[in-house]
């Protein structure tokens, strides 16, 4: 009975030591919560099939309006799942390595 409660705590230290602490928990929860709105995710997925795309054209795709879209982008920028690239006045948009992997995670590409 000893060797079996022994092999047990080892069991659960070595999950203990190997699990997140409270910030990355905290931080993959927000990034989780970035794809659970709709527009947003709707956005992603649009982001992901161009590989890169600036604002007005991800309007035009999406319908959605670009006060909506820049608040979205700033989100997923904020949570770095997504990225902007200069080129010279225009901003294009893509997904981070991360934001790509966590999209591909609910909509497989």
């Amino acid at each position: 009975m000893g060797a079996f409660f022994t092999a047990q705590a080892l069991r659960l230290d070595a999950a203990l030591a190997s699990a997140p602490d409270e910030d990355e928990i905290r931080d993959a929860a927000e990034k989780v919560k970035a794809f659970a709105d709709p527009t947003r995710l709707r956005l992603a997925v649009i982001v992901r099939a161009a590989d890169e795309i600036c604002v007005t054209d991800l309007g035009t795709i999406s319908g959605v309006e670009q006060t909506v879209i820049s608040h979205h982008l700033t989100t997923l920028r904020r949570l770095r799942l997504a990225q902007p690239r200069r080129e010279g006045k225009l901003a294009l948009y893509s997904l981070t390595d991360e934001g790509r992997r966590l999209l591909d995670a609910v909509f497989p590409s």
